[in-house]
């Protein structure tokens, strides 16, 4: 039986800043789950490049620049929630409508929920995806979090580790906690359209692949220079999430210039969305993944020490197959080596010396293994809907 829009009595709105749903695979996933059980949804965010979420029965609500700035001002660097909870009230009047259970998305969407929930008295559910840590921001700046983390009702991290910090960081209890490692729903599969043959790169070259964002902390430049040292059946890719690829790197080495096209090759294409990278994907080899916090600010310091499995980019690639190299990061070094999915290195430097002897066949069908058995999120659903359902409440058909 079809359901209209009657049918859903229930509704559960997501409270995140950053906006990004097209590019979060657990919150995809969370989505999802929510309108299978005939939950409608509402997004609150910040209008931004991401693609917004073109499903029934999810509405998305986006905030203009001036109010969200405005929002994480009063949050963010003058701390004054008094004055955030007017511009909440004027939300609930003019813009939202009522709800089973409200979801708030990292720092600021954790406090804008709480604000939520408070007035409303419905359920609050933190999802965190970045842990700020006192020492890397101020006992204010934090006191603020932990006043609004008193109320949640059921907190969701990554794994053991970053739920422990989180705990700390935030003084949440651990029976309320749920472990979800960030990832997408079932297998990727490849695709007959590929960015490589779009992009010209030969059919005989073998493909190495760098996502994400490209900063500092991802070693992005290191990764550049050392593609003149790789054997020459080997390019590089390198795929900006909004397509901005060549903006972001318009300030590349000249000496890397003349590879630009041969053996360096930029991708134009904005992913839609993060549950469907076949384009991206098909054909290439390879995924790299390099994390060096740099303590430039509190989201690149503590909160990618401890990353866990936080990284969307390599569950990603393991998601299509994809063997990773990575650098020394902890827990999912480790786990590369023991599962046999991927290589570690010191730097980008070492990939002249390592493409030539890697056996990409093997680590391929390895990391398809590891994200089947240990990151799928079907793997995860069930559980986290029984978590979610005596939060938001039973549906209409199922009430006496």
């Amino acid at each position: 039986m079809d359901c209209t829009a009657s049918d859903w009595q229930r509704r559960v709105l997501i409270i995140h800043p950053e906006g990004n749903f097209s590019n979060n695979p657990s919150l995809l996933g969370l989505i999802d789950l929510l309108l299978e059980h005939e939950v409608a949804v509402d997004l609150r965010y910040r209008q931004s490049k991401a693609s917004p979420i073109a499903k029934a029965q999810v509405r998305n609500i986006p905030s203009g620049f001036f109010w969200a700035e405005l929002r994480k001002f009063l949050i963010d660097r003058l701390q004054l929630p008094a004055l955030s909870r007017i511009l909440a009230w004027l939300e609930r009047r003019f813009c939202l409508r009522t709800y089973d259970a409200v979801i708030g998305v990292d720092r600021q969407g954790l406090i804008e929920a709480c604000e939520l929930s408070r007035a409303t008295r419905i359920p609050l559910i933190f999802f965190s995806f970045e842990i700020l840590f006192s020492e890397e921001t101020s006992t204010h700046f934090k006191s603020i979090e932990k006043k609004a983390a008193a109320s949640v009702a059921l907190w969701i991290a990554q794994d053991p580790l970053r739920a422990s910090h989180l705990r700390q960081q935030n003084s949440l209890p651990e029976s309320t906690q749920f472990l979800l490692p960030l990832a997408s729903a079932g297998q990727g599969q490849q695709g007959v359209v590929r960015m490589r043959d779009d992009l010209g790169i030969p059919a005989q070259a073998r493909v190495a692949i760098a996502i994400g964002s490209i900063a500092g902390w991802s070693m992005t430049s290191e990764i550049l220079a050392s593609v003149p040292q790789w054997p020459q059946d080997w390019v590089l890719v390198v795929h900006e999430r909004y397509g901005r690829t060549a903006e972001q790197l318009r300030s590349l080495d000249r000496q890397l210039q003349p590879l630009i096209g041969k053996r360096i090759f930029f991708s134009t294409a904005a992913s839609s969305s993060v549950d469907d990278m076949s384009y991206v994907f098909s054909g290439v080899d390879l995924g790299l993944a390099f994390y060096r916090p740099d303590y430039a600010n509190p989201f690149t310091g503590k909160n990618l020490l401890y990353l866990g499995l936080a990284s969307g980019k390599i569950s990603t690639y393991l998601r299509y197959g994809l063997p990773i190299l990575i650098n020394e990061i902890g827990f999912l070094s480790r786990e590369a080596v023991r599962a046999g999915f991927g290589y570690v290195v010191t730097s980008p430097a070492d990939l002249a010396s390592l493409l030539p002897r890697m056996d990409t066949e093997k680590t391929a069908a390895c990391a398809r293994s590891y994200f089947s058995e240990q990151l799928d999120f079907m793997n995860f659903k069930n559980g986290l809907w029984q978590r979610l359902e005596p939060l938001i409440g039973p549906s209409a058909r199922s009430t006496p």
